[in-house]
């Protein structure tokens, strides 16, 4: 129970003989500043079972489901799902437990399809187009398969989690505001939904749950509750050719729908172009028409130029998860959470790497210099320096992301860090451009490597860290 308000839990109903509870919280109590949501909540769930929450608005339902999904820790007490803590064992439960959001977690410029595509790759699996046909049409979604979510009504949104949450197999299902904003038709869908999961667990459980569920769904309905049910078995992958997914799988999962994001909307990479095109021609035109000097000045003129640039990519790195809900959601799935660092590393480094395509060949014009010489040099120091760049500035987006003043702190903690890296690209670009007399560039290179082999080790091993935080 919370300060303002008091849950009615009702107790769960027949059990399936499982030894014990399939959720156990003791004493488990979360505060938010000085607000205590919930106090010293002791609660079990049997498998088999479902229970729903009913309680005043700010009684701390909404708290509680999601302490159960591991979006937030427990300020004290216990928690155990399937006999795992949810303070250090929350990969174990993720992987059995699904939870639909009261907000919702949909991405507005991909379509239907394509939101289920990145949910079921994120969970674990590779769904024929088929089959994500045969989801869409089972919440009544078939027509709008290929419609953007951004032209969705409400209800048309929470069919759609609802399609999202039943995407893999589940032990346990958290349903916020399960009802809210569905027709007469979206509400029989969901109470469907609630009668069928138990089929897809024990065959022990499957009468007694489905009867459980349908009178869950009854009381949630009519009084807007939360629904907790548990089944206690895995059940096969009802996706036809799925598998498993890998690191490799949910990193190229966050990196497809990233740069579709953005080859869509087109609005940040053309900021970026704009902005670093009137750096050149405002340094260009401030130094004149000195051959020599803008030679001389190339290297570091270029990098100041991507850095500026680079920054505004790396503010924008968590905006569309933050727009669809909160970069939080995406540990909503199974698996392995540095995917999420390692594909938005990737999506940075691909947009850096654009943008220094372009870049470069305009500075060889507004600053009088022939590249052609120099293009496989060229190439390699963009390469390791957007390496490194992409690596330390993706970390920093996800350590200021919840911050007010984020735009201002960004730069602030990334450009010290940033210091090793800038002076060995601008060094080794500008030796290259001068034709390296001295021989020094190889020095500055290998300062480049080191620096993306630490940094990317450093900042993959505690962005798990930063992201429970």
């Amino acid at each position: 129970s919370g300060e303002s308000g008091r849950n009615e839990m009702n107790e769960p109903r027949e059990t399936t003989g499982a030894t014990a509870p399939a959720v156990r919280t003791s004493g488990l109590s979360r505060r938010f500043g000085r607000h205590w949501a919930l106090r010293d909540v002791d609660l079990a769930i049997d498998a088999g079972t479902s229970l729903t929450l009913v309680g005043s608005n700010g009684a701390g339902k909404t708290t509680l489901l999601r302490v159960l999904a591991t979006l937030l820790r427990p300020s004290r007490g216990g928690v155990e799902v399937f006999g795992h803590s949810v303070r250090t064992e929350g990969g174990a439960i993720r992987e059995r437990r699904g939870l639909l959001t009261a907000t919702g977690f949909l991405y507005d410029d991909l379509t239907a399809t394509e939101n289920l595509q990145f949910a079921c790759m994120m969970a674990g699996f590779r769904p024929e187009p088929a089959t994500l046909h045969d989801s869409l049409h089972r919440v009544g979604l078939s027509a709008a398969a290929g419609v953007r979510v951004r032209a969705f009504s409400t209800g048309m949104r929470r069919r759609l989690e609802l399609a999202r949450l039943l995407s893999r197999p589940l032990d346990l299902v958290l349903m916020d505001e399960p009802f809210i904003s569905l027709d007469t038709d979206g509400v029989s869908l969901v109470a469907g939904v609630l009668e069928e999961l138990p089929s897809r667990g024990s065959a022990s459980g499957r009468r007694r749950g489905g009867a459980h569920a349908q009178r869950a769904a009854g009381g949630a309905g009519s009084t807007g509750g939360d629904v907790a049910a548990a089944w206690p078995q895995r059940t096969a992958g009802r996706w036809k050719g799925a598998r498993r997914m890998n690191l490799a799988l949910r990193t190229w999962a966050i990196l497809w729908k990233d740069l579709l994001i953005e080859v869509r909307t087109k609005q940040g990479i053309n900021a970026m172009i704009f902005f670093a095109g009137l750096v050149l021609f405002l340094f260009s035109f401030a130094i004149g028409p000195d051959a020599a000097l803008l030679r001389q000045l190339a290297g570091g003129l270029l990098w100041v130029g991507i850095a500026f640039t680079g920054t505004l990519s790396l503010s924008r790195t968590y905006q569309t998860e933050e727009l669809a809900g909160g970069i939080q959601y995406l540990r909503l799935y199974p698996g392995e959470i540095r995917a999420i660092y390692l594909g938005k590393m990737l999506g940075n480094l691909v947009v850096l790497l654009v943008i220094e395509a372009i870049l470069f060949p305009a500075a060889g014009v507004l600053f009088q210099l022939n590249l052609w010489p120099h293009v496989p040099g060229l190439i390699g120091i963009a390469i390791l320096g957007s390496i490194g760049f992409s690596v330390v500035g993706t970390f920093y987006a996800a350590l200021t992301v919840h911050l007010r003043a984020r735009e201002l702190m960004l730069p602030l903690l990334l450009f010290p860090a940033l210091v090793p890296l800038l002076l060995a690209a601008v060094n080794s670009t500008s030796l290259l451009l001068l034709g390296d007399p001295m021989g020094h560039m190889g020095g500055w290179l290998r300062l480049l490597v080191v620096f993306d082999i630490i940094f990317f080790v450093v900042c993959t091993w505690i962005f798990p860290i930063v992201l429970e935080e």
